[in-house]
């Protein structure tokens, strides 16, 4: 390379406890920041948004339900859970509905370290695991949704958790089996019988590892089975009591129903999706441990060879979702999400062996000391633009920025540890940080502002027509969940009674004719990006009649 920034002598150093958890708390923060903000809405979420609101209406907290009513036992409670109970404690809005599933990815990345921490005994593998998790995409995204996977992957790492400090650290107490008893028993609550996938993963382990299984101590296990088996089946109890076992079809069909692709086309593309995937997902490091092999090829495959039964244990996990899932007839590379945290410690620990090399040190300095130098002119550039555009952007690349000059002159100092917590920073920043600038200032959720205009003078039912479920799902949440918000076809036109309020776009106005009182055009405001001088220039504004969303009051008798 011809750019190399003079650093001193490389340190290799763990981090310190008050810095780890700044770091945390800051991922945190960054999380909560992006989960509030609606103008990303995965169509999942509206189930158990929906159902959230449901039970604050009717005061069923068990039986999970669609917008209409109609009960939907297709996955446990506790997401539903998740969602509720931050309704209930500050109110209902996108920050509260995701609020829980920010905590659970944040908690995630602790668990993670904990595991590393258990297997290897050693604070710099733990460090830079929970640094490369941090980084995962794939898990800051399911951390930004309220939707099942990021609790189902927190409860599954629990209970791996559970099962390293038996394996490795031969700690077969009563906490031991409660973490990996109790953890799995909170999966299976979460989305059924993908959260016994430990076990299967223990099983695979203790075939290919041939290690010895620790001695079993009754007294140890029973209180972690009866409380994994008790958090495990409680509310299928109380559903099988209330609704009979007919009710529970959807559950058994979602579950074990018909998923299998009989293409051999489409279980490889599978296969090439999710290994593919990790590697996406963790771009960051993946690229540092590459730097790292040229010079350590030789001591990792040494260390690969000596703790054989190591490697099985934190690749098992993967190896059996990607089985499973690779047949599947759906491709869902988040239902790996629980298997990362995993491969986060095995890519740690292949990277603090190469570390141990000053040679490798210096060449793994030397390239991310160049990436900060190539970002900061870049973000510094797009942060004097964002000026003229709108404040939230130019903010995020300022943060991008300020993210790379502090990496550099860590990298200056020789800390490899900072710096590449540094690399998990700058990811985390512009990922989340940045990708909520872009979206806000470019395509923000419009429905905060349809719902300012319905809420005081709108007669309910508010009918959506030509509207996507997951779009009045958001339009329930800005009213706070008071106003009741149907989503309707064409077809259910004449089927609305007395006074209603229909909400429809301009191309399909001509469809509510019969009573209408009166009709008005919503004038939604600009989107800071067209609304620059930038956006004037560079955006052919694309507006047509049919676009705009028209509000029709509506009689029938």
């Amino acid at each position: 390379m011809s750019m190399k920034p003079p650093f001193q002598a490389p340190q290799l150093e763990p981090l310190s406890p008050s810095v780890k958890r700044v770091l945390l708390f800051l991922l945190l923060v960054a999380l909560i920041i992006t989960a509030a903000d609606g103008s990303k809405f995965r169509g999942d979420e509206r189930f158990y948004t929906d159902a959230a609101l449901q039970m604050m209406r009717t005061g069923d907290h068990w039986t999970p339900t669609y917008a209409d009513g109609q009960i939907r036992l297709l996955k446990p409670i506790f997401t539903y859970w998740a969602v509720l109970v931050p309704f209930k404690i500050f109110g209902i809005s996108f920050f509260a509905s995701r609020f829980l599933f920010a905590c659970a990815a944040a908690a995630m990345i602790w668990v993670t370290y904990r595991i590393a921490r258990t297997i290897f005994r050693s604070e710099l593998t733990a460090c830079l695991a929970a640094i490369i998790a941090a980084s995962n995409t794939e898990i800051l995204t399911m951390g930004t949704r309220s939707t099942p996977d990021i609790l189902l992957a927190l409860s599954v790492v629990t209970s791996v958790w559970g099962f390293a400090r038996i394996w490795f650290e031969r700690n077969t107490g009563v906490i031991s089996w409660l973490l990996a008893l109790g953890g799995m028993g909170c999966a299976v609550q979460v989305k059924g019988l993908l959260g016994i996938c430990p076990l299967g993963m223990l099983v695979l382990f203790r075939i290919f590892s041939r290690e010895k299984a620790p001695p079993l101590r009754i007294s140890a296990v029973l209180p972690g089975l009866s409380i994994g088996v008790a958090l495990g089946l409680f509310w299928y109890v109380v559903m099988l009591n209330r609704h009979g076992f007919g009710a529970m079809g959807d559950f058994y069909s979602d579950q074990v129903g018909t998923r299998i692709s009989k293409s051999i086309g489409f279980v490889l593309g599978n296969f090439a999706a999710y290994v593919f995937g990790a590697i996406r997902h963790s771009a960051a490091f993946c690229l540092v441990l590459t730097i790292a092999w040229k010079n350590a090829s030789t001591s990792i495959r040494e260390q690969l060879r000596k703790h054989r039964s190591t490697a099985i244990f934190l690749l098992s996990l993967f190896v059996l979702l990607v089985f499973c899932f690779c047949f599947g007839n759906i491709r869902r590379p988040r239902y790996l999400t629980a298997s990362y945290p995993l491969l986060a410690i095995f890519v740690a620990w292949l990277l603090a062996t190469a570390l141990a090399q000053e040679n490798v040190q210096r060449r793994v300095l030397r390239w991310i000391g160049c990436v900060f130098l190539f970002v900061i002119p870049i973000a510094l550039i797009g942060a004097v633009a964002g000026l003229t555009i709108h404040w939230g952007l130019a903010t995020a690349l300022f943060l991008i920025a300020f993210v790379g000059f502090a990496g550099f002159y860590l990298v200056r100092l020789g800390k490899i540890i900072p710096s590449l917590a540094a690399v998990s920073a700058l990811v985390v920043s512009a990922f989340l940080i940045g990708g909520l600038a872009v979206r806000t200032t470019v395509k923000p959720s419009p429905w905060p502002q349809i719902a300012s205009l319905l809420q005081d003078s709108a007669i309910e039912p508010i009918c959506l027509l030509g509207f996507s479920e997951a779009e009045a799902a958001q339009l329930r949440i800005c009213l706070k969940g008071k106003t009741d918000i149907r989503s309707i076809t064409t077809n259910d036109l004449p089927k609305l009674t007395n006074w209603s309020t229909i909400l429809t776009s301009s191309d399909l106005r001509g469809s509510v004719t019969s009573d209408v009182v009166s009709s008005a055009p919503i004038n939604l405001q600009d989107t800071p990006l067209t609304d620059s001088w930038i956006g004037r220039k560079m955006i052919k504004k694309k507006k047509t009649e049919n676009s705009d969303p028209w509000i029709v009051s509506h009689e029938r008798h």
